[in-house]
């Protein structure tokens, strides 16, 4: 009944939503007028911004086809100008980034702007310093952020040293033939502990905090030096926070920027020959929330990841746009900013115009910005400028908002993912070595897939797409699990814009699906295809113990239309049962208590790190008591016995208990069709994991049917080894992820699969 639900609940009226931000009444003219910056013509107004891959690609020793495809892809999609991320720009390439500081670098990089320049892009490199370099000693204890630790202050020469080398750098990427430099003054890096009040309290030197001019001195020395080595005609863009707020200990933010503050910065930075200004802002205690405004949404408007929720009206000046589930949260920010300068100002932070396209066309059009700045829109879909200038607006893959994606600057052994785009990280992997283009099958053949969920209608399309001919079959209709995360989660994560997508998806590629039959293993044989890939699903096992078949006892796939009591225990703390708590307390406004026997690195085990770090906090803040390494004993009318991980056993009450143990693979159809026919078992049916696992399996086994003419190549993503500040070593070139359990697999290997079927337990673990 709660299918397609739009409204977004709201944790005080000063947050209260509303959904016409996804109005569509344009033709996207706007976005797709040229640009000048610095005498650079950008042919649209589309930008990806330096995020989402120097953790993909931490390219040492030679400029690989991954990288190289992966950034002409967004070039071949239309993206207007492509930020490369940061470069090392010291003398020696001793840095732990891509080293493009020396002579012998130039010809290295040359290739890559030339392919970017090919398809008509502009591109840049951005610049920063490390975690590690900053004003002052000062550091900040959160896990979600990224200066956790306190670093001696730079002194007063080596302030001078990073000047010089960073203006040197410019003048060798110009050399590249790359359009322009962004310099990073925003989000805990360098430049940003300098400009802003809260790090910039122990310098007594002409960059320290007593004024405005030695706070920016930094960075206006850094861009008049490059103005004078570059000349005019070379973009200088300065990415910085005119506004920031103190998310870990919220309202303590008088030492944090204020809009005015920002506007003056803004213009010392015109004045010293910025050419361009990105906005984003700073909220410290959580690094990602600074340019992913939808992170404060998690899991209702506002919430902080601390357990205490901002007020959009009082909180980052009052100048947080909180009221469209976090997009386009800084368009006003950057508005009062381009106001007060000269030079074209750009804003990121979910201004996707897939997803708001009349909000970002508009920002446009009305002047308010002279241009967007996204990545996580174009990791999704690379060719989405293009499809939204041709029409095509329902073909673009949608961004989730799900941070799958920023997994790996918490966690150095998680790779980067995304959950609607398969390719990202595993192109050129042993799983898909041909990269993110698909090859030809070269003998197709009569395929039918099994399931409709994500991983049954990602292997159809995918199969289709490479020339077999498809059915897919399931006996409800398509969706599968994306029908109940749709109803539970509420319209943030898009979940039913990613289903609608691949329903459209299936249209495109003349996939045949056929809802309402039921599919055996004798009608497999009497269909006798060339290939079957099973997407059924897992199993939920039953909860047992006595009072389990009692009235006020269901399953949480039975929970649809069941009249709840005031508080609920839920049995299970996986991924789905956590958002099915949440449901329970924001959305019902009941009383939940969740008793599980993992630990408590198992709740929500799967999840992306920002968000599952977000939705504890919240549960926690509003009363949710979960029971870890804890068991269920019995149940009775007016609550449960519960054997606790402390050794003790208590009576918990409640009206209702709602079981969601964790699911294990169900191979049934994979092991009665046996070998007849090759099988492969795909999704939750093989390992339970989350929606990127499944898009992911179908994806890769599509693939594997007559596979292409590829053979894997290591050094296709060939890279040196780098460590990050408060992170183990690792191959920047995102190889293999160690095994991280599914959001409800349970420990354990994966159960045998029949001879003949591939198991996507074969394949390497994703989060």
């Amino acid at each position: 009944a709660d299918e397609g639900r739009q409204d977004a609940p709201s944790s005080s009226p000063a947050n209260a939503q509303d959904d016409s931000y996804t109005a569509c009444t344009t033709d996207f003219s706007a976005l797709f007028e040229p640009l000048d910056i610095a005498g650079v013509t950008i042919p649209n107004r589309i930008c990806k911004t330096a995020a989402g891959s120097e953790l993909l690609f931490m390219v040492r020793e030679e400029l690989t086809a991954a990288p190289m495809e992966y950034y002409e892809n967004f070039a071949k999609g239309g993206v207007g100008m492509i930020w490369v991320e940061a470069g090392d720009m010291s003398a020696d390439g001793s840095g732990i980034f891509r080293p493009m500081g020396r002579e012998v670098d130039v010809e290295y990089w040359k290739p890559l702007v030339e392919a970017i320049h090919s398809h008509g892009s502009k591109c840049g490199v951005q610049m920063e310093g490390t975690f590690q370099e900053m004003s002052s000693t000062k550091y900040i204890p959160s896990e979600l952020d990224q200066n956790g630790t306190s670093y001696p202050a730079l002194t007063t020469d080596q302030v001078k040293e990073m000047i010089e080398m960073f203006v040197n750098g410019a003048a060798n990427i110009q050399k590249m033939g790359f359009d322009g430099v962004e310099l990073n003054a925003s989000c805990s890096h360098t430049y940003i502990t300098f400009l802003s009040r809260f790090w910039n309290t122990e310098r007594d030197d002409e960059y320290d905090g007593s004024s405005l001019e030695n706070r920016a001195r930094i960075v206006t020395e850094m861009i008049s030096g490059i103005r004078e080595k570059c000349g005019e005609d070379f973009i200088i863009q300065v990415l910085y926070s005119p506004v920031e707020e103190n998310l870990m200990n919220l309202g303590d933010n008088s030492a944090c920027m204020k809009l005015e503050e920002g506007i003056a910065l803004a213009q010392l930075f015109e004045k010293a020959g910025a050419s361009s200004l990105h906005v984003r802002s700073s909220m410290y205690g959580n690094h990602a929330a600074g340019f992913m405004q939808d992170l404060v949404h998690v899991p209702v408007p506002g919430h902080t990841s601390f357990g205490t929720v901002m007020d959009f009206d009082t909180h980052m000046d009052g100048m947080l746009n909180g009221q469209w589930d976090g997009t386009a949260g800084l368009l006003r920010i950057a508005a009062e900013i381009k106001k007060n300068v000269g030079i074209p100002v750009g804003v990121v932070g979910c201004m996707d115009p897939r997803l708001a396209p009349d909000v970002v066309d508009g920002a446009v059009a009305n002047g308010d910005v002279d241009f967007v700045l996204m990545t996580r829109p174009l990791l999704a879909d690379p060719a989405l400028p293009n499809k939204l200038k041709e029409g095509r607006r329902d073909e673009v893959a949608p961004c989730a908002h799900c941070l799958t994606c920023f997994d790996r600057t918490l966690d150095g052994e998680r790779d980067l993912y995304c959950r609607v785009n398969a390719t990202i990280t595993r192109a050129y992997e042993e799983e898909m070595p041909e990269g993110a283009e698909l090859l030809p099958a070269p003998e197709p053949c009569e395929v039918m897939v099994v399931g409709a969920g994500p991983a049954g209608m990602e292997a159809a399309r995918i199969a289709a797409l490479r020339g077999h001919t498809v059915t897919l079959y399931d006996r409800n209709g398509t969706g599968g699990m994306m029908s109940f995360a749709a109803a539970v989660k509420g319209p943030h994560e898009k979940i039913a814009d990613h289903r609608a997508y691949l329903e459209r998806q299936l249209e495109l590629a003349g996939v045949t699906v056929v809802t309402g039959q039921e599919v055996d293993a004798d009608f497999v044989r009497s269909a006798a295809p060339g290939a079957v890939v099973v997407a059924t699903g897992g199993a939920r096992p039953a909860l047992e113990c006595p009072g389990a078949d009692g009235a006020n006892v269901c399953s949480i796939a039975d929970y649809a239309g069941r009249d709840f009591g005031e508080h609920v225990l839920v049995v299970g703390a996986n991924l789905q049962a956590v958002d099915f708590a949440i449901y329970l307390m924001r959305d019902l406004g009941l009383k939940v208590t969740m008793v599980h026997e993992g630990t408590e690195d198992d709740i929500s085990a799967g999840a992306p790190l920002y968000p599952r770090a977000s939705n504890l906090a919240w549960l926690r803040a509003q009363g949710c008591t979960i029971y870890n390494e804890s068991r269920v004993t019995a149940i009775a009318e007016d609550g449960a016995t519960v054997e606790t991980g402390y050794g003790t056993t208590e009576q918990i009450p409640c009206t209702d208990v709602v079981a969601c143990l964790n699911m294990i693979p169900d191979t049934t159809l994979a092991d009665a069709i046996g070998g007849a026919f090759p099988v492969t078992v795909v999704g939750d049916a093989a390992e339970p994991g989350t929606i990127c696992h499944a898009i992911a399996t179908g994806n890769i086994a599509a693939r594997q049917i007559s596979p292409g003419d590829a053979v894997y190549d290591p050094g296709a993503k060939k890279s040196g080894e780098f460590k990050l500040p408060g992170m183990p070593a690792g191959d920047g070139a995102g190889g293999d992820a160690p095994a991280v359990p599914g959001g409800d697999a349970p420990a354990g290997d994966a159960p045998a699969v029949p001879d003949g079927a591939v198991s996507a337990g074969d394949m390497p673990a994703m989060p």
